[in-house]
């Protein structure tokens, strides 16, 4: 319904007359339809759809997450005694050392 509709209407606004009048000129093609081609078409999808998702992790995803966790182990390295702030206004991100983690017994945000 609809697609078509918008599709007949892009055609109609986008096309020269002349290729429009070829293109309504073509005879229909024949295409013959077998359950067989059905079910190796769609398997192939399948496996072409898997495929891309398995190297786009193994190639992106998985890296970035190593690297990510080497980079928060070198920046923190069990070390849990610092406060990291930022000023958005400097665009200056500072670093404090705070009380000994492990002391404190009173975890809390107030």
């Amino acid at each position: 319904g609809a697609i078509m509709e918008i599709d007949q209407l892009i055609f109609s606004a986008m096309m020269p007359k002349s290729v429009q009048a070829a293109i309504q000129g073509m005879a229909a093609v024949q295409v013959k339809i077998s359950r067989l081609r059905s079910q190796i078409e769609t398997v192939l999808i399948c496996l072409i759809a898997t495929g891309v998702v398995l190297i786009s992790y193994f190639h992106l995803v998985q890296p970035l997450a190593t690297e990510m966790v080497s980079i928060k182990s070198a920046y923190c390295a069990g070390n849990q005694d610092f406060v990291v702030g930022a000023n958005a206004d400097t665009q200056v991100t500072s670093a404090l050392f705070s009380k000994k983690y492990s002391e404190d017994t009173e975890l809390s945000l107030l």
